[in-house]
């Protein structure tokens, strides 16, 4: 351990992922290296993360339909 500690020492790594701008997500990481995307539009979204800095949509799917009818 040097005069930083583990911490400070650690390596970083830098990955992105986008999904619709207009719409609101909430994001959480999942286990080993995926992260969940979950947004008002009902659309579910999964990524995963390469170890060099990839990262690919592995499962989309929408939940909610949003439909224009007023029959409910």
């Amino acid at each position: 351990m040097g005069f930083l500690g583990p911490y400070m020492e650690s390596q970083w790594a830098l990955a992105n992922f986008t999904v619709q701008a207009e719409c609101a997500c909430i994001c959480a990481f999942g286990t080993g290296s995926s992260v969940y995307a979950i947004c008002v539009d009902g659309s579910f979204h999964k990524y995963v993360f390469t170890k060099d800095g990839n990262c690919n949509r592995e499962a989309y799917d929408i939940f909610l339909d949003a439909c224009e009818d007023d029959d409910l």
